[in-house]
């Protein structure tokens, strides 16, 4: 017999505790919807399916939650569409206008950046540092390139 884990030991129900297949989810809402349509009440509902190996672990908020649905007047088995990620501006025009904001003033800290071109320090900092290449010397933002050549023309050497 496999080891169990320490978790598994004290809860013997945690090896069911995986993720449902979108088959089995729409399996269930199938077995809810039959169960709603011939009468049945939640409680009646939710006990018919733990008979079941295979539905014998759904939560009964999900049984309950489920036949409202369905007894509402929902006949749809999937999931309702959800808004997703929040939209945001394309990246180009995020760097193109912290390039521009950079160009007309060097002396700029991130948080001003980052405030100028209403994105959060943290994207800003991503943008100078890693797409735009760009380093903080002496005040000023300058070009990852520039900067070297400053450290050796004042005899700042980065050790290897």
């Amino acid at each position: 017999m496999a080891a169990k884990s320490r978790f598994e030991a004290l809860n013997p129900e945690s090896a069911s505790l995986k993720k449902r297949t979108f088959t089995e989810k729409v399996e269930q809402r199938a077995v809810i919807k039959f169960c709603v349509d011939i009468g049945k009440t939640p409680t009646e509902t939710h006990k018919f399916l733990k008979q079941s190996e295979k539905h014998s672990k759904v939560s009964r908020s999900l049984v309950f939650k489920w036949h409202k649905r369905f007894g509402d007047g929902r006949d749809n088995l999937e999931d309702d569409e959800r808004e997703g990620m929040p939209s945001f501006r394309k990246s180009e025009t995020i760097k193109d206008e912290v390039l521009n904001v950079i160009n007309s003033d060097r002396r700029l800290t991130v948080r001003e950046v980052a405030d100028k071109c209403d994105i959060s320090k943290t994207t800003a900092h991503h943008i100078l540092a890693n797409d735009l290449n760009m380093n903080r010397v002496c005040a000023r933002w300058v070009p990852t390139s520039y900067s070297r050549t400053f450290n050796k023309k004042n005899g700042i050497v980065k050790s290897i």
